[in-house]
């Protein structure tokens, strides 16, 4: 599989993500997921850490670190960007 990535900064506050994916085994044609982000401006705006666990059913959790010892996970990554 190719990916190709773009980030794009179309304004003073808005950012462009763009992801095209090619797989010819995979797909019959390449296929591409574009979002639009925007910049929070509130003073109190903070960007948080999560960490993805998953449990014995698959089910992934996104989780604080401060909070993962409350449940019962098994040490499991999900994996790079919680994938």
């Amino acid at each position: 599989m190719r990916v190709i990535e773009r980030y794009t900064l179309t304004g003073p506050d808005i950012l462009v993500y763009q992801a095209t994916m090619t797989d010819p085994k995979v797909f019959t044609k390449p296929w591409t997921i574009r979002v639009t982000l925007q910049r929070h401006k509130e003073p109190s705006f903070r960007i948080t850490e999560d960490e993805c666990l998953e449990d014995t059913n698959g089910v992934r959790h996104h989780l604080p670190p401060s909070r993962v010892n409350e449940f019962a996970l098994p040490a499991r990554n999900c994996g790079p960007l919680g994938l």
